[in-house]
C-alpha cells in the first residue's frame, strides 16, 4: 500500500442486503438454519464458503439488488461460473452461463427468497451494526491514523511498513495502484476478512469483515462505580482517561499514579483486549480498542 492506497481507504456508506445474503448462506455450516424451497439453487452456486460475485451487487436497495442478479452480463456469470465449476457443471448452470432467460430468473428468485429469510427480518439490527462499526472505527481513525484502524479490523490482519497481510486460501499479492479500498463491515460473516472487487468496475477493492459483537449497539454507559466494581478502581481511572490516547508518564500524572504501577495496569488492560499501545522509536501511546470503547459506552 502506497501514501495513495492509505489516503484512498474508506467506508462503505450503508450494507449491501444481496451481500449480507450471501455471506449468511455462506455461513449456514456454522449457523444451521433451514432454507426456504425456492432458495435451494443457492446450495450449487455457492460451494464451500464461495459463491459467483454476480450473486451479491454492491447497491443498498434489495429490488435493485435481484434485478442485478437477474440481468448480469453474460461475460461474468461466464467468467464466475467458470471459476468456481472448472469441470462437470451442472446442465442448469451451463444453460446459465449461456444467458438462459428461464435460469436467470432462477437465481434471482433464489437470492430474494434466502434476503427474505435470513436478512429482511434482521435488517434494522444488521444496518445498525453497519454504523455503529464505523462510528467506533472512525474514532481509532481520528487516533491512530488509517495504520491503527486497520490494525483494529481483525486479530489477523496486520498493516505493517506499507503492506496489508491477512489470511487467504490462495497465496495472492495485490498492488493497488493508488486505488485504496473500501470497507465493509458486515452482521452476517464471523470468519477471515474477505478480498474482493467490485464486478462493475475490478479496480474498486472490497475488504469484508465482521462487525463488533452480535449485539444491539446501544450501549449504556457504565457509572464510575461499577467499572470500578468490575476492574478495581486505579485500573477503571486508567480506562476513562484513555478516551484520549496517552504516553504512560501522562497517563501516570493524569491517575495519579507512579510511572511503574502506570505501566503496569497498561499492560493488564492490554492483555485483556481494552487498550493498544503503540510504539514509535522511544515514545509509547496508549488508547483504547473498540472493546474499551465498548466497555465504556463510547
Amino acid at each position: 500500500m502506497t501514501p495513495a492506497d492509505l489516503a484512498n481507504v474508506r467506508f462503505a456508506q450503508a450494507p449491501a442486503p444481496m451481500l449480507e445474503a450471501t455471506l449468511a448462506f455462506s455461513q449456514l455450516g456454522l449457523r444451521p438454519r433451514p432454507v426456504p424451497p425456492a432458495a435451494r439453487p443457492l446450495f450449487t452456486l455457492i460451494r464451500n464458503g464461495r459463491g459467483p460475485m454476480f450473486l451479491d451487487p454492491l447497491v443498498n436497495d434489495p429490488d435493485w439488488g435481484v434485478e442485478l442478479v437477474e440481468t448480469s452480463p453474460r461475460t461474468l456469470i461466464r467468467s464466475e461460473l467458470a471459476r468456481l465449476w472448472q469441470t462437470n457443471p451442472p446442465l442448469w448452470l451451463r444453460n446459465l452461463a449461456e444467458g438462459d432467460a428461464e435460469e436467470r430468473h432462477v437465481v434471482g428468485s433464489a437470492v430474494r427468497a434466502w434476503y427474505d429469510h435470513s436478512v429482511a427480518p434482521r435488517r434494522e439490527l444488521i444496518d445498525s451494526l453497519f454504523h455503529h462499526d464505523v462510528r467506533l472505527r472512525g474514532h481509532v481513525l481520528t487516533q491512530d491514523g488509517v495504520p491503527g484502524l486497520l490494525n483494529s479490523i481483525h486479530p489477523d490482519l496486520v498493516y505493517r511498513d506499507g503492506v496489508l497481510v491477512f489470511p487467504h486460501p490462495l497465496d495472492l499479492t495485490w498492488d493497488l495502484e493508488g486505488q485504496g479500498f473500501e470497507l465493509r463491515p458486515t452482521a452476517q460473516w464471523t470468519g477471515r476478512p474477505l478480498w474482493s472487487w467490485s464486478p462493475e468496475d475490478t479496480s474498486t477493492y472490497i475488504l469484508s469483515y465482521p462487525v463488533l459483537g452480535e449485539s444491539r449497539p446501544a450501549v449504556r454507559q457504565p457509572t464510575d462505580a461499577a467499572l470500578a466494581r468490575l476492574l478495581g478502581e486505579t485500573r477503571a481511572a486508567v480506562l476513562t482517561v484513555l478516551r484520549t490516547p496517552l504516553s504512560t508518564s501522562d497517563l501516570a500524572d493524569r491517575v495519579g499514579v507512579s510511572l511503574s504501577s502506570a505501566s503496569q495496569h497498561a499492560t493488564v488492560l492490554r492483555d485483556a483486549g481494552l487498550i493498544r499501545t503503540i510504539r514509535d522509536g522511544q515514545k509509547v501511546t496508549h488508547s483504547l480498542t473498540l472493546k474499551g470503547m465498548t466497555l465504556l459506552g463510547l
